[in-house]
């Protein structure tokens, strides 16, 4: 949140999200009541249905996929356009810089040996796993769409 607001990000709608949550809101419903993109709730809402309904590799599969595998790259190029337009935003630096450490260094290796033991040698266990990655994928894609139609 800090890296958020060194940045100029207007915070008020997650804010209100986390609030809604605490008051039992689910949070599909908490994004549509507060007129969230439809991008970001097409994304919470497919996380949330792989999450809560998957099976252990889809789910696995998902995250793996589509955040510890993808997200180190997708922050190195951002990281690196923030620092040729000189936009020192330290807080923000920071947090990209780690999470890249994270994922790459630990989230990633552990969670693809994970996918790999939950998934064995079973064929229908992959698909399954190749099915749900795809899905993940495809959401994310959605949500960057939706980024990039509201700059």
């Amino acid at each position: 949140m800090e890296a958020m607001q060194q940045a100029g990000a207007h915070d008020g709608l997650i804010h209100a999200f986390v609030a809604a949550l605490a008051e039992g809101t689910e949070a599909k419903q908490a994004l549509q009541e507060l007129g969230a993109p439809l991008a970001v709730q097409h994304f919470v809402g497919a996380t949330l249905d792989i999450a809560e309904n998957g099976t252990t590799a889809e789910v696995c599969a998902s995250f793996f996929f589509g955040r510890e595998e993808l997200i180190p790259g997708f922050f190195g190029v951002l990281l690196e356009s923030l620092k040729a337009n000189g936009m020192a935003i330290d807080r923000l630096e920071y947090y990209l810089e780690r999470h890249m450490e994270v994922d790459a260094e630990h989230h990633g290796p552990m969670a693809k040996a994970l996918l790999e033991d939950l998934c064995g040698n079973c064929e229908e266990r992959y698909n399954e796993a190749q099915v749900s990655a795809k899905r993940s994928l495809q959401a994310r894609i959605v949500l960057w769409d939706g980024a990039m139609q509201a700059l």
